[in-house]
């Protein structure tokens, strides 16, 4: 039976830093082979859970002692959750990760390298696993991506031991290398493309690592010195807004089927030609609520994600103190190199927070722009609603009417003094998500900019 995991906040009270020390990240989407992988190294008291079904297993970032691959070298692999994890949500996962590699950081942690790992009997690559490497390619940054493997896992010993390679696997590697939103370019940036087989897995492991780590090189990544040195919280970071985005984009996706659904529902029910009572129009109706119920928890997911996002990160605790990586600590944070290209001269100015309605008023005025509901947005600004205002994402409703093709009523605030280049947290204009050449025309004719 493999032992409890180092997780988090024990290996923080026990790590004793040694000049031998060499830490690798291990990355990837669940089910992709961390555990396995990190199984064929570590110390046989700490050994990795393995899933075989279809939940999680590695709940939070885990770091297990793999003993000595050479010998000058302690070895500690990072095991790190999925963002497509069966229990946590996305923005739950990035704030562990980051939060770990925040406070390595500030600890003096050296990071050799990072292995992101995929399986290569997976010939479709889904949307959670664009948007997961979107988020890892901020999370890292170009001038890391050189000491940075991508590996793909579940390599059939039979067909290495023969001299052949599955020709579907071949079309899936050369396609993972050639698409840039995959892995072209991470691989135009300098990181490296390896195979992991399972004949011989822990060979196939050590030959990895003793490839990855012969550079004397510490690794310093996008979001260590954003959390760290520039004090932003997880939301604040270039990995953080670029997960919003992605939340905000696919609630507004799921919002409009479930205005879709509602009219599919409104429209079976009150048809003239059909009879009511009927048995097939009430399984119609039966099957088109329950679609708007599950896209309704989908939209209420999304949100709770975008507001645990937003929150910024938790308290690290230290054996000191509580220590914030965030904006509102008052005292200094802890020191880290920063490369060339991010001195402190160049570190990002605080802007002021933005004015924020209540949760209630936000759905009011904003959703009522971005459903077109121009009645409903006349008469909240006549009596007196700010169109300068802003809700979740620090969208102005200027923001959701351009986003959502509503003419009228992009028109319509405008007239009542809308800022035409309000900026949203991720640092979008109501012109760079205009719908239309037609609301494009009107944003620029009333003074918008890109």
């Amino acid at each position: 039976m493999a032992s409890q995991p180092v997780e988090a906040d024990q290996f923080w009270a026990e790590y004793k830093p040694h000049e031998q020390d060499v830490f690798i990240l291990v990355m990837g989407m669940t089910g992709s082979g961390k555990s396995t992988f990190i199984s064929h190294l570590a110390e046989r008291s700490n050994q990795p859970e393995i899933g075989n079904g279809l939940q999680s297993c590695t709940q939070r970032t885990t770091v297990y002692r793999c003993g000595t691959i050479k010998t000058f070298m302690n070895l500690y692999l990072i095991d790190t959750p999925g963002f497509d994890h069966t229990n946590y949500t996305d923005s739950e996962v990035l704030e562990d990760i980051a939060c770990w590699l925040a406070r390595a950081s500030a600890s003096k942690i050296k990071l050799r390298g990072i292995l992101y790992l995929r399986r290569i009997n997976e010939m479709r690559a889904r949307w959670s696993e664009v948007n997961s490497l979107l988020v890892f390619s901020k999370m890292c940054g170009p001038k890391v991506m050189r000491n940075v493997f991508m590996v793909t896992t579940m390599w059939p010993g039979d067909f290495l031991a023969k001299g052949k390679v599955p020709p579907d696997f071949e079309k899936v590697e050369q396609e993972l290398e050639k698409t840039p939103r995959l892995w072209g370019w991470m691989k135009d940036q300098g990181a490296k493309i390896k195979r992991h087989y399972t004949l011989d897995p822990k060979g196939s492991a050590i030959k990895l690592i003793k490839e990855l780590v012969p550079s004397e090189e510490i690794l310093v990544l996008d979001i260590q010195v954003q959390m760290v040195s520039h004090r932003l919280s997880c939301g604040e970071t270039n990995a953080g807004k670029v997960l919003e985005c992605l939340f905000s984009k696919e609630a507004g996706r799921f919002s409009r089927g479930l205005d879709d659904i509602r009219k599919m529902v409104e429209s079976t029910l009150r048809s003239p030609v059909i009879d009511q009572e009927s048995t097939v129009v009430t399984a119609v109706a039966n099957m088109l609520q329950q679609q708007k119920k599950e896209v309704q928890e989908t939209l209420q997911r999304l949100e709770r994600q975008q507001e645990e996002l937003a929150a910024g990160i938790k308290a690290l605790g230290d054996n000191s103190g509580k220590v914030y990586f965030g904006r509102g600590n008052q005292q200094g944070p802890p020191s880290v190199t920063l490369p060339p290209h991010q001195s402190a001269a160049n570190a990002p100015r605080q802007k002021m927070a933005p004015r924020r309605l209540p949760q209630e008023d936000e759905l009011l005025l904003c959703r009522a722009a971005e459903g077109g509901q121009y009645e409903d947005v006349s008469r909240m600004l006549k009596q007196g609603a700010n169109p300068a205002m802003c809700g979740k994402f620090g969208w102005t409703a200027l923001h959701w009417a351009a986003e959502s093709g509503r003419t009228n009523i992009v028109e319509l605030l405008l007239r009542h003094g809308a800022p035409v280049n309000a900026v949203s947290d991720t640092g979008m204009k109501p012109l760079n998500m205009a719908k239309t050449k037609e609301i494009k025309q009107l944003l620029l004719g009333a003074g918008a900019t890109y």
